[in-house]
């Protein structure tokens, strides 16, 4: 619109006002002719020189937006103050555009870092996930769920660390075994075991307890003591007199099917113990050693066919929940004092 305005006035105005001056003189037609022509040229010429003008601020325009797309701002020159509104407009349009561009290709970055740190954290908990799976389907065959989900919240590191603590220990075996197993084959022993032992198995993991190792037909079960020092020991005494329900119950069973019976005694003690991974380099068992363990196993050596022998700490820490009486003294290897035991009196109906 400038352009046109100065177009107007530099060029076609003083044309129209020179022609109307020559028609009005005496000059001969031909003089006015040529008069004319000049000042045509005068116009165009002017008009061109405008348009030049005008072409090179777009040119420039044109330029500095290349510039701006191809990220090169600060090279993009501005355009010159002469420059036509319009122009000026359109030169701050496409400088706020590309800002506005710069400003989203940063947030994309920003967005596209954050996708990658969410990914490598769901990557991560992914992998903690899986281990967890691992850990759990491994401890599955040694602790009960309770007991597995208390191992993996752990705060320490390493939940099986080797360590002095106190624990129950309760001990099971079949009696008179060898004379039982004489009379059998060994699909069939092997059948009456797995099935004494996943009964057994399952009591012990309702109560919170591990299973150390099976040794023939003798079982080894652990119950460490956590917050409640007098949990283990109840939990102990719970599982020994569980399992001895559940075997009465089985025998039942086994006899109805014309299959060989047999009684188990049981042994607990509770005391402090050294628990660890013990063995060859190649070959680990996380176990516990020690004058606890001896004398757990000392009681379910002498224990009748459904009897429950517990020792004194137990016997202490139980003896107000469960009824029990002094068996009498037992002497345990590598010690020099006898150690007094309790039987639990099962036919008053257990814990009180």
């Amino acid at each position: 619109m400038r352009n046109a305005l100065i177009f107007l006035l530099l060029g076609l105005v003083p044309s129209l006002i020179a022609t109307a001056l020559l028609l009005q003189s005496g000059i001969n037609p031909d003089t006015q002719v040529l008069a004319l022509a000049c000042l045509a040229l005068i116009s165009l010429l002017a008009g061109f020189a405008l348009l030049l003008s005008g072409n090179r601020h777009i040119q420039r325009l044109a330029q500095s937006a290349n510039l701006i797309a191809a990220g090169k701002r600060k090279k993009a020159e501005a355009l010159a103050k002469n420059a036509p509104a319009e122009l000026h407009q359109v030169e701050q349009s496409i400088r706020v555009l590309a800002a506005e561009v710069d400003k989203g290709k940063r947030n994309f970055a920003e967005l596209v870092a954050r996708v990658k740190q969410h990914t490598a954290k769901m990557q991560a908990l992914q992998e903690k996930l899986k281990r967890e799976s691992v850990l759990r389907a491994y401890l599955a065959r040694y602790v009960g769920d309770d007991v597995i989900e208390q191992m993996i919240l752990s705060q320490d590191e390493d939940p099986l660390k080797n360590e002095r603590c106190e624990a129950t220990l309760l001990f099971a075996d079949i009696r008179s075994f060898t004379t039982l197993s004489e009379n059998m084959s060994p699909e069939e022993i092997i059948a009456m075991l797995n099935e004494y032992f996943d009964a057994m198995v399952g009591i012990i993991f309702k109560n919170n307890g591990i299973l150390d190792k099976f040794v023939g037909d003798e079982l080894m079960a652990v119950f460490p003591a956590r917050k409640d020092k007098a949990a283990a020991p109840l939990n102990a005494v719970r599982a020994a007199m569980g399992m001895q329900e559940k075997i009465a119950a089985l025998m039942q069973e086994r006899n109805a099917r014309g299959l060989p019976i047999f009684q188990v005694g049981i042994g607990v003690n509770t005391g402090s113990v050294v628990a660890g991974n013990v063995g060859a380099k190649n070959r680990m068992d996380y176990t516990v050693i020690g004058d606890t363990v001896n004398v757990a196993a000392r009681l379910e050596q002498i224990a009748e066919g459904q009897e429950i022998l517990v020792g004194e700490q137990t016997h202490a820490y139980c003896k107000h929940a469960v009824l029990m009486r002094e068996k009498g003294e037992i002497k345990v290897k590598n010690r020099d004092e006898p150690v007094k035991c309790y039987e639990i009196v099962k036919k008053t109906g257990g814990f009180k």
